[in-house]
């Protein structure tokens, strides 16, 4: 059985109308799952997809941006590599996502990943004793 074709035009629709990625159109429409919208991201950009919550992230890593930065940003750093800091965003094409990180991160390499791992992975990441004054 085939989808209406109807239903991603809708949500292209909506999307200009909101302002909302069609992504996330798409994800609240339940018209796609989160992972295929990473992988296709990944593919569409030439860029790893990371599976964050599979392949974990060392936290020594992620404290090179703050957790508050890196929360309103979507991305978190996972590793680092020969290549340099990998950093995976749950929208790699958001120009304020991507400044928010290089002001922390002047050089790094950019990945794609889930909101719903990157989220949690930010709250494992931080100190347990994080006392403000």
């Amino acid at each position: 059985k085939f989808r209406p074709r109807a239903q991603p035009t809708l949500a292209l629709n909506e999307a200009r109308a909101t302002r909302s990625l069609l992504g996330e159109v798409l994800l609240r429409q339940q018209l796609i799952f989160e992972d295929e919208l990473a992988r296709t991201l990944s593919k569409q950009l030439s860029i790893p997809y990371i599976s964050v919550m599979r392949v974990g992230i060392d936290p020594t890593v992620a404290s090179l941006v703050p957790a508050e930065v890196g929360e309103r940003a979507c991305a978190i750093p996972v590793r680092i590599d020969d290549a340099g800091v990998l950093v995976a965003f749950a929208d790699p094409t958001d120009p304020g996502a991507l400044a928010a990180i290089t002001e922390h991160l002047p050089r790094f390499q950019l990945a794609v990943g889930e909101l719903s791992d990157i989220k949690p992975a930010w709250r494992s990441a931080r100190p347990r004793a994080a006392g403000h004054g």
